[in-house]
């Protein structure tokens, strides 16, 4: 399954069978090197998470009687993720919308899903109404290549735990595996929305759509 999204992904302006100059090796040897971290702080608002549930099947009221959120019960499993978003400028967020400080540096910015996990632990869960705190950080950075002519594919693990405030002891440990392939450097850069102080225009992009 993966050598087939992988070929799927070899599309014109992916550089599966060229070199990397010295300058972008430099740059990937240095990114790896230099330790990552972000913490990122939240609380789990009753507003935020009647919105969510409102939006999941399972929790909006269609299919079994509608339970609004209640403070200090137990977050439901992978509601963190409506929670922690890092407050970053569009224009300093890749294409994809990640985080460029938290992936490796160009040609490496075509990203994907690789695998990942949840580990919860029940003496420590995270609670309804109460703050929390989430680090980031990378785990681990491997370069994979079958053949040393070809650019390698590049597969970071970014390790997430969130602690309750006044904890020391993380009540989830969140593992994220993905993979970057290397685009061809005539690929157009992304424009800055910032260009330009005579107008502004706002519209709605595809990430704020989608995010």
């Amino acid at each position: 399954m993966f050598r087939t999204a992988f070929r799927q992904l070899c599309r014109p302006n992916l550089r599966p069978y060229s070199t990397l100059s010295h300058p972008e090796v430099e740059a990937l040897n240095k990114w790896i090197s230099t330790p990552r971290e972000k913490v990122l702080s939240d609380a789990f608002h009753l507003e935020r998470l009647s919105d969510l549930y409102i939006t999941l099947p399972t929790r909006d009221g269609s299919r079994q009687p509608y339970l609004p959120p209640k403070e200090t019960s137990p977050l439901g499993y992978a509601h963190h993720i409506a929670f922690f978003h890092a407050r970053t400028p569009e224009a300093e967020l890749r294409e994809d919308g990640t985080d460029a400080d938290f992936s490796p540096p160009e040609p490496f910015t075509r990203r994907m899903w690789a695998g990942g996990k949840m580990v919860w632990d029940p003496e420590v869960p995270l609670m309804i109404g109460q703050r929390a705190t989430a680090t980031w950080g990378i785990d681990s950075v491997k370069k994979k290549v079958d053949d040393p002519q070809k650019i390698p594919m590049v597969f970071v693990n970014q390790r997430i735990d969130i602690t309750m405030s006044g904890n020391t002891r993380p009540s989830l440990t969140e593992e994220r595996n993905h993979v970057y392939f290397a685009v061809n450097s005539s690929v157009p850069p992304k424009r800055d929305p910032r260009e330009g102080v005579l107008q502004t225009q706002v519209g709605p992009s595809v990430l704020q759509l989608t995010h």
